[in-house]
């Protein structure tokens, strides 16, 4: 595995073109990581603008597989 999610230039296009991406160290703030039902790092959690979840990605997904999930829920 040599590919990362988040740097792919892929990711970050769609990232940009259609999320506003907030990154929490919730290792540092657990209430963030109760709130959410994060028991595992990564773990994305796609909400709509009334802070709906519309899906999570727990652990390692291809770069590719990201942006299909980004375009399925956010569009």
């Amino acid at each position: 595995m040599d590919t990362v999610t988040y740097p792919d230039a892929g990711v970050r296009a769609e990232l940009a073109a259609a999320w506003l991406e907030y990154r929490v160290d919730v290792t540092e703030r657990k209430a963030v990581a109760e709130l959410f039902e994060i028991a595992a790092i990564p773990t994305g959690v796609l909400m709509d603008v009334d802070g709906g979840v519309l899906d999570r990605v727990v652990g390692f997904v291809e770069p590719g597989d990201f942006v299909k999930r980004l375009e399925g829920v956010g569009r």
